[in-house]
């Protein structure tokens, strides 16, 4: 079904001709960017007078980097390397010319934020999955405690090294590191595209040649062999964010749906959404959406 939203904008297009909507969309598309950068740095700040300096830099120049390929989504992304604390959060080693920096935006999933922050106490247990450079990682391990536990799942090495980094930065003590992908089964070796500039879209699944930074070679792992070794009586929240692997990785958790309260899972598409909810409402769980990707699912028993 179409959205009001979707309605207007197809009103307005077939109203409208076709060069004035490109350059109604660029302008539209341009403002967005800079809107972004502008949330980013009331929520942002350099580690230090030299980050701060570095991250000004980059925010003042934004204008002139947003209006690169205004015809498709772009991430604010840093001129420099920088170490970042964000608000509420903790302290980021970022990358240069990478979606790092997006990454550690607490605006981007609001909704997700939100119920991480809400619903995480101490002792709880906590698994990240496609846990990048630790946004969400840092975020759960200081709100689950040193009673609590943190499994962050990261497949790509030189993406693991900056989650590694992370953590020490914010002194933690609670977290566990798995290098490899989750899917359906264990010990399955396989290919990982990792993107250009986009090491949050790394994938097993997605492989568009265009994009393809390099490939690394990883093996597979499934929830249940990890909630199995670390003998974990009960998880409160799994997030999945594996661009287009959550439906598979659910698949190896199965086993132990019982021990595990709630997910947050992405879904790229409405057919990969129907096909994940169709499996946890069979096993039990009531399916609620978060926002345009993520839903939140809920153990009714």
């Amino acid at each position: 079904m179409t959205n009001p939203s979707q309605s207007f904008k197809l009103i307005l297009k077939r109203i409208i001709p076709n060069s004035i909507w490109v350059v109604i969309i660029a302008i539209y598309v341009y403002i967005g960017r800079l809107s972004v950068w502008l949330a980013l740095m009331w929520q942002v700040r350099g580690a230090s007078c030299f980050d701060q300096a570095k991250l000004f830099l980059s925010a003042l120049l934004a204008p002139i980097t947003c209006l690169n390929d205004l015809g498709i989504w772009q991430d604010p992304q840093l001129l420099f390397d920088c170490t970042v604390r964000v608000k509420g959060v903790g302290l980021f080693f970022l990358r240069k010319f990478t979606d790092d920096l997006y990454h550690v935006f607490p605006g981007r999933e609001h909704r997700v934020f939100s119920h991480h922050r809400e619903n995480l106490v101490n002792g709880d247990v906590y698994i990240d999955a496609g846990a990048n450079i630790g946004f969400y990682t840092v975020l759960a391990s200081k709100l689950v405690g040193h009673a609590g536990k943190v499994i962050a799942i990261e497949m790509v090495p030189e993406t693991m090294s900056i989650l590694v980094k992370n953590c020490k930065l914010n002194k933690l003590s609670n977290v566990t590191f798995v290098n490899n992908a989750l899917s359906k089964s264990d010990n399955k070796p396989v290919k990982a595209s990792v993107f250009a500039g986009h090491f949050g879209q790394s994938s097993i699944y997605r492989h568009e040649s265009h994009m393809v930074k390099h490939y690394v070679s990883t093996t597979t792992v499934t929830l249940n062999s990890m909630i199995s070794a670390s003998s974990l009586a009960a998880v409160r929240l799994i997030k999945l964010d594996i661009e287009d692997a959550e439906f598979f990785a659910l698949q190896g958790c199965m086993a132990s749906f019982n021990k595990v309260q709630s997910f947050i899972y992405e879904a790229l598409s409405r057919e990969k959404s129907n096909e994940i909810s169709e499996l946890l409402v069979s096993s039990g769980y009531d399916i609620s959406p978060l926002d345009m990707r993520n839903s939140l699912a809920l153990r009714n028993h």
